[in-house]
C-alpha cells in the first residue's frame, strides 16, 4: 500500500546519507480515494531537494498501478503530463530511464496487462525494476529474463534477446 511512496522516498534518501537537513517544508495533497502527493522540499548540508512521494491504498478496489506510457507507441516520446492525462490517471511518475540513439527506447522492463510491452535491459546496462506480483506485494529488485517464441508447426524454439529495445 505504501509501497510506492516509500520506494520513491528511499531513492531520495540513499542519494544523500551524509546529509544534513538544515529546512524542510511539507505540502500534502488529496488526489482521489487512498491516493495522496506529498511535496518535500528540502535544503542540506548537499542543496536543494524536492522531490514527490505519492502514497496509494491498494486494498482499494478503485486504485491500480500500472505502466502508462505513449498511446502512439513507446518508440513516440511524450511527457508524464500528457501521458496521465491521455490515459486518466490521477497520478504518475516518470519511472524509467531512455536511450535516444539510434530510437528512443525505453531501458527498463514495462509489462502492461501481465504482457511484456518492453523486455528489461541486459548485461552491464542492466537497472532494477519496480514490480508488482501476483500477490500484490511491491518490490524493486533486479529481473533475470529468458525469452523465446514457439514455432507450433515445428515445435522449434528461437531465442529472443529483447523486446522493443533499440541497439547500435
Amino acid at each position: 500500500s505504501l509501497a510506492l511512496g516509500a520506494t520513491l522516498a528511499f531513492s531520495i534518501a540513499a542519494q544523500s546519507a551524509f546529509a544534513y537537513t538544515i529546512s524542510e517544508a511539507k505540502k500534502e495533497e488529496y488526489l482521489a480515494s487512498g491516493i495522496h502527493r506529498q511535496n518535500i522540499e528540502r535544503f542540506t548540508s548537499e542543496g536543494w531537494q524536492n522531490f514527490n512521494v505519492i502514497t496509494i491504498d491498494t486494498t482499494n478496489q478503485e486504485n491500480e498501478i500500472r505502466a502508462i506510457f505513449n498511446t502512439g507507441g513507446i518508440a513516440n516520446r511524450s511527457n508524464v503530463l500528457d501521458m496521465l492525462n491521455a490515459h486518466g490517471a490521477v497520478a504518475a511518475v516518470n519511472g524509467d530511464y531512455f536511450n535516444y540513439q539510434p530510437l528512443p527506447t525505453s531501458i527498463g522492463l514495462i509489462v502492461n496487462n501481465g504482457k511484456i510491452v518492453s523486455s528489461a535491459q541486459m548485461e552491464q546496462n542492466k537497472l532494477p525494476s519496480f514490480y508488482i506480483n501476483n500477490t500484490g506485494d511491491a518490490h524493486v529488485d533486479y529481473i533475470t529474463q529468458t525469452i523465446y517464441v514457439l514455432n507450433p508447426l515445428s515445435g522449434e524454439k528461437y531465442h529472443v534477446s529483447a523486446i522493443n529495445k533499440a541497439y547500435n
